[in-house]
């Protein structure tokens, strides 16, 4: 027994606890009512706060870490068969995720996200099959009942309980090409009706955008083309011109999967050689579901998301923030591993000319 009632004896276990029973066991963190266990301390010492309650110059002091020098990113990376010793920045090429189910498609070792509904996660976004949805094991938030209806591709609701505004995630055949899709109110796909996707996208950006104008963080361009199209078409979500540096924030759906990673990052120099060699950092904002680095922790809440991003972005301009010196630099949030900023990296993609 591990629950029972506050300032009381253990008396049951978790699965037959009563709503008002706490855990009465394990040691928490050290903020006044919360429950959660304690995770952050100051280097060397011992636990003594949660995520939420740690001060910004405490680190995890409980899980294991990279075996990198400095890293405090959790070790998901290893040599198959063996134990995981470092991060995604720092594992060698040899290396695999050994901490994860990893994709059953011959030769692909991406974390399996994907599965039939009912059953656990069996294969990536690239190899999914029909009929397969993300989080196939979700449980309706409102009963115990399997999930397959939700909104941004995660599910929900049941059957039952789901809401008008909820797509049925489970893979049908459209109504117009009859081949098997994610179909909208109109039992079409994507691909035949482009328009419905489309504003499901656009209303996720808006929803952002109209976040940080709300926080006088409006910036200097949204979804326009640089300079008129003389060195390119692209058109970046939004431009922030601090004066000796550009930030660039991207609304990144579903962390752009169905994009080839190659491509993004030759947008992103073009972006940043468009603005004449001044320091340009990309930050890519992912507002769907993702896989976070702890297993045992839930992708973080859409609002939250909002302002870490808007915090950032008036940490840059405050010059709060420490930046790498890079001509084009990127930083991805709340894509899979995703754990928190302060263990999140940028990554340089051209350097700065000596």
């Amino acid at each position: 027994p591990v629950f029972g009632i506050e300032g009381g004896k253990a008396r049951f276990c978790v699965e037959h606890k009563s709503p008002d029973m706490v855990d009465v066991v394990s040691k928490r963190c050290e903020a006044e009512g919360c429950n959660r266990r304690p995770v952050f301390g100051i280097e060397g010492g011992k636990a003594r706060f949660c995520v939420e309650h740690k001060s910004p110059d405490m680190v995890d002091v409980v899980s294991k870490r990279c075996e990198a020098e400095g890293c405090n990113r959790r070790p998901n990376f290893g040599m198959e068969g063996g134990k995981g010793r470092f991060c995604l920045d720092h594992k060698s090429p040899d290396m695999v995720d050994v901490k994860h189910t990893q994709c059953e498609q011959d030769g692909c070792n991406t974390r399996a996200s994907y599965g039939k509904p009912g059953f656990k996660p069996s294969h990536c976004f690239q190899h999914r099959q029909k009929g397969m949805i993300l989080r196939p094991n979700a449980k309706c938030v409102s009963c115990k009942e399997l999930a397959t209806w939700g909104s941004n591709w995660i599910p929900t609701h049941c059957e039952t309980h789901k809401t008008d505004d909820e797509q049925n995630l489970v893979e049908q055949p459209c109504s117009a090409c009859n081949l098997m899709y994610i179909l909208d109110k109109e039992n079409k796909c994507e691909c035949c009706n482009p328009e419905s996707f489309a504003k499901i996208r656009l209303a996720k950006q808006n929803a952002l955008m109209a976040y940080l104008d709300a926080r006088d963080l409006k910036g200097d361009s949204t979804d326009i083309i640089i300079d008129h199209g003389i060195c390119g078409l692209e058109r970046p979500d939004r431009v922030y011109d601090i004066g000796d540096k550009i930030v660039i924030l991207e609304c990144d759906e579903h962390q752009h999967q169905d994009r080839n990673c190659q491509c993004e990052q030759v947008r992103m120099v073009n972006i940043g050689q468009s603005f004449g060699g001044i320091p340009v950092y990309f930050i890519r904002w992912n507002p769907d579901d993702y896989s976070p680095e702890n297993d045992r922790m839930n992708p973080e809440e859409l609002s939250k998301r909002y302002k870490l991003v808007g915090d950032l972005i008036c940490d840059i301009k405050m010059n709060k923030h420490s930046l790498p010196k890079g001509l084009v630099s990127v930083l991805y949030m709340y894509y899979d591993d995703w754990s928190s900023l302060a263990k999140e990296e940028w990554k340089v993609l051209i350097n700065m000319v000596a």
